[in-house]
């Protein structure tokens, strides 16, 4: 029951604010349409009867709703008029009408938004038209018949869709149907001028306005296909532009400039015809350069000519395979420089031959035997480089390398090292001498040899200097910090326990206090049961309070410790002594000419070595000041140090000054060579300085001979 009261409470309670929001829309509604505020008015009655259906029952105030939406539909109807939105705007006259059928503004505005309205698709029906969409257009007059039944343009432009039932002395309309019978011969630039007339005469006259659309579109595609056609002939493409225009044509085969373009790209064609035959006779004659030539010219003429372009991709396989067929006749019959010409000729026409390739390879091949037997080893070397440049093979690499190590050894370039024994230091000339052999000793594998004598040439070495010392060269003295741990007395644990002796002796005062107590009603005075009495109450809670302070008091002493650990600062005092190790070698070197006894370059290499080391007195392991001993490298480390690096630096400077004075003596027989005109000799010398510069120069030998064997021939 409780429940449905409260039900019904709540029940009463929506209604009675509904009824109120109602009320206060309703007269919101009335002022806002006192002032003129339709549209405010409009909202604020649907909102009242929104919230009270009653309202919906009541004629007065459905009235004021309906006058209220009339208005506001009118002015709505006016504004739409304002955009050019005739068809919403009689939606919104009909609908204000409907409202308030009294209401006399929408009764006046409608008739002229009707013949409006039936202007304005009037307007889009010849659009249409003129766009040769006479579906659309037919669409179109219809709604504005509609509209306004008594416009006779829209009437006159309806009857006008079916031309065959319009009256001969219409205007224009024999002009009309003179323009189809030229559309009809595809004569469109005739057809465009009659339409044009006919529409001048009559305007209304739809069909004349597609049909000048359909001729206009016809003009422009043929306009556009002559336009293809010029610019393919332009580019050198007849069979395209034949095809273009011949399209053009169809479409309007009275075009003039589009049968001159025609006309022109068949005779352009026609030379290309006449090319192809000349080219494929000449083919037919190995005439090959004239093929081709001739193939080129009527490309030139006609680039899309098929049989041309076919043509001309295969005279150069076609050329080149004729001539290496006459390189293999000539090599078949041991004539080389025939097979040369020929395999040349071939790869003229087709670098990529294979077969011609083959063949040059085979010839520089024969070549490079030749020369080797008779000793010429750099012509060998370059006819089998040559013969690389066009096939690789395991015998051309081969004959590579073996004229290589041949024209080295054949050039004999051989180095001794020695050294003079009468200088005493540190280091042993004899310890020198062998360093350095062994850094030269790498160079063998590039045709340097090396021994200890009977070389023509020779390093001598002369120690100016060679020291090893030893010195301390820095002492510092240093202190160290350090800490250590004792156990003390805890002077905590002394507080605790005087504070608890103080609240015992307090909590002893307080129970003898309590024991003292008589109760006041007994004559004798003597102690009773009984515990009456506010004194007696106080003190025994006093003495609860002080036992609970004595028992924490007591459990904190027994967590304090009787001793604490201390930390004490120390420190330490020590000294590190700094050590330095040195090497100095200096020695000079000369690159002398066994034969003659003359020096050929004089030079002076150093090397040098520095170690330093820390040693540390009065060390203390037990407070963190730790032992450390000198750890310095042995003089016979630091000697073999020094000389290896000696050899290192020496030893490529005497291999480089070998070589560049053979160089020398090599380039001044080239010029002797070529001032007497020989130029094969002259030419083996070069290959020989270019094998020498490898011992040095690997990427300069390489690169040089590569520029040789390009300009080889044989």
């Amino acid at each position: 029951m409780k429940a449905i009261s409260a039900l019904l409470v709540t029940g009463s309670m929506i209604v009675l604010l509904s009824g109120c929001t109602a009320y206060k829309h309703n007269k919101s509604g009335d002022a806002a349409a006192q002032t003129g505020d339709m549209r405010s008015a409009v909202y604020h009655y649907e909102r009242a009867l929104a919230n009270k259906e009653k309202y919906g029952r009541d004629t007065e105030f459905l009235t004021k709703l309906a006058v209220a939406r009339s208005r506001v539909a009118y002015d709505d109807a006016r504004r739409l008029r304002t955009e050019g939105r005739y068809e919403p705007a009689l939606d919104k006259l009909r609908e204000s009408m409907r409202q308030d059928p009294n209401y006399a503004e929408p009764k006046t505005l409608l008739p002229i938004v009707l013949k409006e309205a039936s202007r304005w698709r009037y307007t889009q029906a010849v659009a249409a038209a003129d766009n040769g969409d006479l579906i659309a257009a037919r669409d179109h007059l219809t709604r504005a018949m509609q509209h306004d039944m008594t416009d006779e343009s829209v009437a006159y432009a309806m009857a006008s869709l079916t031309p065959e039932t319009l009256r001969p002395e219409t205007p224009g309309l024999a002009v009309y149907r003179k323009g189809l019978s030229q559309s009809a011969e595809h004569r469109w630039a005739q057809a465009e001028e009659t339409q044009l007339k006919a529409i001048a005469a009559n305007g209304g006259l739809l069909p004349a306005r597609a049909a000048l659309h359909d001729a206009r579109a016809q003009l422009t595609e043929a306009h556009r296909l002559q336009r293809d056609g010029q610019a393919l002939i332009d580019q050198l493409t007849m069979g395209p532009a034949i095809k273009a225009l011949n399209q053009s044509l169809a479409i309007w085969p009275y075009n003039t400039q589009a049968s001159g373009l025609l006309s022109k790209a068949k005779a352009q064609q026609s030379l290309a015809d006449e090319q192809f035959v000349k080219a494929t006779q000449a083919a037919g004659k190995a005439q090959w350069d004239d093929a081709i030539a001739l193939a080129d010219s009527g490309l030139a003429i006609d680039q899309s000519h098929p049989a041309l372009g076919e043509l001309r991709s295969a005279l150069p396989r076609r050329a080149a395979a004729d001539h290496t067929h006459r390189g293999d006749s000539h090599l078949a019959k041991d004539e080389l420089d025939k097979a040369h010409q020929a395999y040349t000729r071939a790869l003229t026409y087709r670098d990529t031959y294979r077969e011609a390739r083959l063949g040059m390879t085979y010839v520089y091949t024969q070549w490079a035997e030749q020369h080797e037997q008779a000793g010429r080893l750099g012509a060998a070397l370059l006819s089998y480089a040559k013969g690389q440049s066009y096939t690789r093979s395991k015998p051309l690499d081969n004959g590579v390398v073996r004229m290589r190590a041949a024209i080295r050894d054949q050039l004999g370039v051989g180095l001794a090292v020695s050294a003079d024994e009468r200088q005493r230091g540190a280091i042993a000339p004899r310890q020198l001498s062998g360093a350095l052999l062994g850094t030269l000793q790498s160079k063998r594998s590039r045709g340097l040899s090396i021994q200890g004598q009977g070389m023509p040439y020779e390093l001598r070495l002369s120690i100016r200097t060679a020291d090893i010392d030893t010195r301390l060269s820095n002492t510092a003295r240093r202190t160290h910090h350090y800490t250590t741990q004792e156990l003390r007395h805890n002077d905590e644990y002394d507080r605790i326990a005087n504070r608890l002796r103080h609240e015992q002796s307090t909590l002893s005062r307080y129970e003898s206090q309590l024991s003292s107590i008589r109760c006041r009603g007994h004559r004798d005075g003597s102690a009773c049961d009984c515990f009456s009495g506010s004194h007696y109450s106080s003190l025994q809670n006093q003495v609860k309070r002080q036992s609970r302070t004595v028992d924490r008091l007591r459990h904190e002493l027994s967590r304090t410790p009787h001793q604490i650990k201390v930390t004490l600062h120390h420190d330490w005092d020590y000294t590190v002594e700094t050590y330095t190790k040195t090497g100095q070698l200096n020695v000079a070197t000369q690159l002398i000419d066994t034969t003659t006894g003359n020096p050929i370059k004089t030079f002076t290499h150093q090397a040098s070595f520095t170690q330093s080391d820390d040693r540390t007195l009065n060390a203390n392991p037990s407070v963190g000041v730790r032992h450390d001993d000198l750890s310095l490298r042995s003089d016979d480390f630091v000697s073999g140090a020094m000389t290896d690096e000696l050899a290192s630096a020496a030893g490529p400077w005497a291999v480089n000054a070998l070589v560049d004075h053979r160089l020398a003596q090599i380039n001044a027989s080239i010029d002797v060579f070529e001032e007497a005109g020989k130029t094969a000799e002259a030419l083996e010398a070069r290959v020989e300085a270019a094998v020498l510069l490898g011992i040095v120069d690997p990427k300069g030998s390489l690169q040089t001979i590569d520029k040789l064997t390009q300009s080889h021939t044989r």
